[in-house]
């Protein structure tokens, strides 16, 4: 058996720790331009402050249809956004890990939106000189 002196209890072990993240969320308020909203992300143990880099996409459910890079979003619609953190946060998506992959966006004490990571965008490998 290996150990870990620098591990405790509920500490997390994962392959990727990223800053920039593609997720799906339900809206439940207007959400204005995105391009530039911030908020507080809350998933799975962490809580910082986000940035919504770019808005996607939308669904609207009465229409059953989707629009890309629309200006914004309003309540009740499904949005696809690209999400920016400061620091690097473990995230996974929905679909390998519903734990690591859920999330809240909050505003002024408000949920605005939940929804999940659909996909990582990874860090592109610098090139060697």
């Amino acid at each position: 058996m290996v150990a870990f002196p620098f591990l405790q209890l509920n500490d997390l072990i994962c392959v990727y720790s990223l800053s920039l993240f593609h997720i799906g969320i339900k809206s439940f308020s207007f959400l204005p331009s995105l391009h530039s909203y911030d908020c507080m992300l809350h998933t799975h143990t962490v809580e910082c402050e986000v940035t919504a880099a770019k808005l996607v996409s939308i669904f609207n459910p009465k229409t059953k249809k989707e629009d890309m890079n629309p200006p914004f979003a309003k309540q009740g619609q499904g949005v696809t956004c690209v999400l920016s953190v400061k620091q690097s946060i473990v995230v996974d998506t929905y679909a390998n890990s519903q734990a690591l992959g859920r999330l809240t966006l909050r505003d002024e004490g408000k949920t605005i939106a939940v929804g999940k990571v659909l996909k990582l965008l990874l860090p592109r490998p610098k090139a060697k000189e």
